[in-house]
């Protein structure tokens, strides 16, 4: 459960803050079993460390209070659809005891229209955001989980879809957005 609630927080796009405990702060922890579980052993350590950036400039207060709100909407966004897809995989048993190819087939498109669904649930916020940062963050995001959707070919990538690297790039540009 631990592993699942770490991978969780990591996914949501690496911007909702987590508790010690691995929960995302403010939110409920979700229930894990199955291909979820499975898919929490995935180490999500990026690989190569971030370079770092040079210091923001102030924003306009309005500038600032839209990034925040987007920033408020995109966790949301990103916890629920972490949620949704996780649920969706579990439904289908612990992934290493899945050994039908009939259900393999079956969990890599429920993987595939899980991302799918995911990045048109995060594409809306793009427009809504007044910070140019924030909108190539959120533009990354959606591109990262649509690729991710597209190349994933067999039942053994669906293991570890979530700690691709673009997924991880992309969620590290937007912590260092919305923190």
């Amino acid at each position: 459960m631990r592993k699942l609630l770490g991978m969780l927080c990591g996914v949501t796009l690496l911007v909702a803050g987590c508790s010690d405990d691995g929960t995302p702060t403010g939110q409920a922890a979700p229930s894990s079993s199955g291909l979820a579980a499975a898919s929490a052993s995935v180490s999500a350590t990026p690989s190569a460390s971030p370079t770092p950036s040079p210091s923001p400039s102030p924003l306009d207060p309005a500038v600032a209070a839209n990034t925040r709100q987007v920033c408020d909407e995109l966790k949301k966004v990103m916890f629920d659809e972490t949620v949704t897809y996780l649920s969706a995989l579990s439904a289908y048993g612990d992934a290493n005891s899945i050994t039908d190819p009939a259900k393999q087939q079956t969990v890599l498109n429920v993987a595939k229209k899980g991302l799918t669904a995911w990045a048109k649930a995060v594409r809306p916020l793009s427009p809504k955001a007044s910070n140019p940062a924030l909108r190539k963050a959120i533009d990354d995001q959606v591109a990262a989980l649509d690729d991710t959707a597209a190349t994933l070919q067999t039942f053994e990538q669906v293991k570890s879809a979530l700690a691709a690297p673009q997924m991880q790039v992309a969620g590290r540009e937007t912590k260092e957005i919305c923190g």
